[in-house]
Order: structure tokens, then C-alpha cells, then sequence
């Protein structure tokens, strides 16, 4: 069975020059583009060998080595840097961190192969104990630092979400409120033009036996009937003024010209339906 080598790189030109060169020889590669991934790709793979770029988007290749080797199932799996990251100390930092190993940047195809083959079969690299000790807690610090910086982010982070949500909030208790204020002026509008059609029947009515009864040439037979009918009129408005006064719901209905009233005849029904609490079912 062909050997896996995981490479985590998140320059794609250096994972394809890679691969070229480990599949030529027979080897499986497997890629990932940044730590995160890199590290669910060996929690799956199970390679045999991890290629570790340092300089990574999020978690970069220290943090990764060093969260690679706490796996138990990964602790024996030899992790090489394979880093531009030549600087004096970088040999070192990539050690202590968790790497088994170190090549630099740019790679000699001929001895890269070589390379591999040494660390699959058992190859490690080492450091003084002293010098481990120091970037040990060099390694310690920048970790430290880099998470009081991750949690001070995520603490403006939800302040600003915070901020953003109270916003939000304010933004839909107007929005309801301005609703709110919408319907009841429409209710208002719906209800005055309620009022205007219904009165204006015994309004008519009452309007023209007055001017008959005043008229020059009034048959004063009619006027005992006209009056009882005046009566009732102003009956039938009184009883409209009592379902107004006891609306506690009302429905709507449609006036001419496509406008809607208050059906206080409905209205007036729904009123008179057992209440709970003051209030129509």
C-alpha cells in the first residue's frame, strides 16, 4: 500500500510542485489549504507523514503542529515544517511547537524526495534542552498574547452585536408603534365615515318632512304620520349613537367608491356577544 503524505499549504503553485514530485514517486498526497482544515484531514486520513507550511491563514503551522500531536491517534505521526521561514530561531520554533522536522524553502526536487523517505522511515530532528526551554516559553507567550488578543476581539465583537440587536429592537418597537398608530387612525377614518353614511339616512329622511311640515302647501293630514316618523328617526339614530358608544370590535364593509366603513350594524352585534374581561371574544 502506497504511503500518504498530508500537505497543508495554502499557496496552491507549492502544492502543486509538491504533489508533481511525491505522486512521481508513487506516494498518495492529500492537500489542505489552511491549518484548520489541515488538521480535520489528518483527524480523517490517518497519514503517514504531514508537510506543514507555517505561515497559514488562521490557525498557522505552529498552532496546528502543537494541536496535531495532542491527538492521540496522531502522536507518533511525524509532522515536517516545510516553511520559507529560514530566519535564525525558525528551526527551532517549528521543533518545539510539535514538528518532528524542518525543510526550507525553496525545495531541491532530488533531495526533497530524500527528505521525505528519511522522516517516514524514522528520521527526527532535535534541539539543545536549553534552547528548547527558551523558545518553549517564547512559544508559550505568543500563545498567550495571541489569545488575549482572540478574546479581546471577540469581546468588541459582541459588543458591537450587542449594540447592533438593541438597535434592531428599537428599529421594530417604532416600527410596531408607528403601526400601531396607523391602524388606529384608520379605525378613526373607518368609523367617521361609519357614522357620516349611517346618520345620513334619518338625517334625509328627518331633513325633508321638516321642509314638507314648513312648506306653503303642506297637507296638515300627514302630520301625525310625519311626525311618528320623525320619531322613529331620530330612534334609529339614537340607537346608532348607543352601538358606538358600546363598540368594543368592529368589521369593516365597502362603501362606494371602493372605501371602507365601519358595519355598525355587525359591529353592534358582535358588542352585544358575552364579554370576558371587558372584552369581545
Amino acid at each position: 500500500m502506497n504511503e500518504k503524505i498530508l500537505y497543508i499549504e495554502d499557496n496552491g503553485v507549492n502544492r502543486r510542485l509538491v504533489r508533481r514530485i511525491l505522486e512521481r514517486e508513487g506516494y498518495v498526497v492529500i492537500e489542505a489549504a489552511d491549518g484548520l482544515s489541515g488538521v480535520q484531514a489528518a483527524l480523517t486520513e490517518h497519514p503517514d507523514l504531514i508537510l506543514m507550511d507555517i505561515n497559514l491563514p488562521g490557525l498557522d503551522g505552529y498552532e496546528a503542529a502543537t494541536r496535531l500531536k495532542s491527538e492521540p491517534a496522531l502522536a507518533d505521526t511525524p509532522i515536517v515544517a516545510l516553511t520559507a521561514n529560514v530566519t535564525p530561531g525558525d528551526r527551532e520554533r517549528s521543533l518545539v511547537s510539535g514538528c518532528d522536522g524542518y525543510i526550507p524553502k525553496p525545495i531541491d526536487p532530488a533531495n526533497f524526495v530524500l527528505q521525505v523517505r528519511a522522516f517516514l522511515r524514522g528520521e527526527r530532528e532535535s534541539i539543545d534542552e536549553s534552547l528548547a526551554n527558551y523558545y518553549l516559553r517564547e512559544y508559550r507567550d505568543k500563545l498567550v498574547n495571541r489569545l488575549q488578543a482572540k478574546i479581546e476581539e471577540l469581546t468588541r465583537l459582541n459588543a458591537e452585536l450587542e449594540q447592533r440587536v438593541e438597535e434592531r429592537t428599537r428599529e421594530l418597537e417604532e416600527t410596531q408603534a408607528r403601526l400601531v398608530r396607523v391602524e388606529k387612525e384608520q379605525a378613526i377614518i373607518e368609523l367617521a365615515g361609519a357614522v357620516a353614511h349611517e346618520l345620513r339616512q334619518p338625517q334625509t329622511v328627518i331633513a325633508g318632512l321638516v321642509g314638507l311640515i314648513l312648506s306653503d302647501n303642506y297637507d296638515q293630514s300627514q302630520l301625525q304620520h310625519d311626525l311618528q316618523t320623525i320619531v322613529e328617526q331620530v330612534k334609529e339614530m339614537s340607537q346608532l349613537i348607543d352601538a358606538m358608544t358600546e363598540l368594543a370590535s368592529y368589521e369593516t364593509k365597502t362603501y362606494p367608491g371602493d372605501i371602507r366603513i365601519v358595519d355598525l350594524e355587525k359591529s353592534a352585534q358582535q358588542s352585544d356577544q358575552p364579554r370576558h374581561n371587558g372584552i369581545a371574544p
